[in-house]
């Protein structure tokens, strides 16, 4: 059963548009259509985006950038849409007035893939994941914040160095302590003797997967939020993620506020 509630909380949704709660059953069920053929359909346009870009294939690119504004306006995703036209706008600019930067252009769409993959995966997570209370949060003073934040490890799993040094400079300065560890075992390790207060878990990583590795997190009695690293926001991945007992998401390439604001989400209440 899908919370129309909850479908108003993603956040790039835009809720002024989209009145799910004045939606009778059948206008309901054929948004929520909408939002499945979405997820389903961003992962096969974020493929053709990066080979036409890679490629630096302009009539591919600006076909691509189409076919998703076409997606976001049915979903009513305004702030994406409008980042999506931003790019159109730049790329229907005359080739003799810019030279296309290879790793600029790549960059800049790294930066879009990630937002649009970042929506795909907060619908998901609305459509799929059971809906729990939220505990009532506690009115602090700065100071028992960060009190209470000194007190709070957060153990994050990767077994590529890159990423987690992303994460210790995203970190850097905020009174939380940050264990970075690059396999499941040296997590499973660290668990007989430490009860972290929040889990980023890398999905794709040898020996033990992000997945295994959050079902023996469960499994020992642990009861932190348990945030995976991604760069695959495919529905399949998604709900496998959701039934491994994922709390949200965090997008590669690493954006930093994001990363923040996600980890402030958890890791306060």
């Amino acid at each position: 059963m899908i919370d129309r509630k909850r479908l108003l909380g993603i956040s790039r949704i835009n809720p002024a548009a989209v009145d799910t709660a004045s939606m009778d059953d059948h206008q309901f069920t054929e948004y929520v259509q909408l939002l499945v053929e979405f997820t389903e359909l961003i992962p096969e346009q974020e493929e053709l985006l990066k080979t036409a870009v890679e490629h630096l294939d302009y009539v591919s690119n600006m076909r691509c950038l189409e076919a998703i504004r076409d997606m976001l306006a049915k979903i009513r995703a305004d702030d994406l849409a409008a980042w999506c036209l931003k790019q159109i706008d730049e790329l229907k600019k005359p080739v003799d007035e810019k030279i296309m930067d290879r790793a600029k252009s790549k960059a800049e769409t790294a930066r879009f893939l990630t937002a649009l993959s970042t929506l795909s995966i907060d619908i998901q997570m609305a459509l799929y994941q059971q809906p729990s209370p939220l505990p009532g949060q506690e009115q602090n003073t700065p100071e028992q914040l960060e009190e209470k934040a000194a007190e709070k490890t957060i153990l994050a799993v990767d077994d590529a160095p890159f990423f987690l040094t992303a994460l210790k400079r995203c970190l850097k300065g905020v009174p939380y302590k940050l264990v970075c560890l690059t396999s499941g075992a040296a997590a499973l390790s660290f668990l007989q003797h430490h009860k972290p207060s929040l889990f980023i878990l890398d999905i794709e990583m040898p020996n033990m997967n992000g997945f295994e590795l959050a079902q023996k997190i469960k499994q020992s009695g642990q009861q932190a939020p348990i945030i995976f690293l991604t760069g695959n926001s495919a529905g399949q991945n998604v709900r496998k993620a959701i039934e491994a007992g994922a709390a949200d998401f965090i997008l590669k390439p690493i954006n930093d506020e994001f990363v923040l604001n996600m980890i402030s989400k958890y890791i306060e209440r």
